[in-house]
């Protein structure tokens, strides 16, 4: 069980809790929900990361590659 509080008390109640779902990415072209460390496809390139659903290959995101930040094994994907 979860306690809230409310202006009126306690509230009782079973809805998940924020951080049950805080880590989760979803594919806005085919929903396919995954961690953030999940089964996402992640393509390495000099300056960035590419970011696309292993399901319909769509683009979720492009973030800056943090310096230091070696190529994984899951870098290396190939998207077509």
């Amino acid at each position: 069980m979860i306690t809230r509080k409310t202006a009126g008390g306690v509230q009782w109640g079973t809805a998940p809790r924020p951080s049950d779902r805080k880590a989760v990415l979803i594919c806005p072209r085919c929903g396919h929900e995954s961690p953030v460390r999940g089964d996402w496809l992640l393509v390495a390139a000099d300056d960035h990361v590419r970011v696309y659903c292993p399901d319909c290959r769509a683009q979720l995101t492009e973030r800056p590659r943090q310096a230091g930040q070696g190529p994984g094994p899951k870098e290396r994907a190939r998207v077509r």
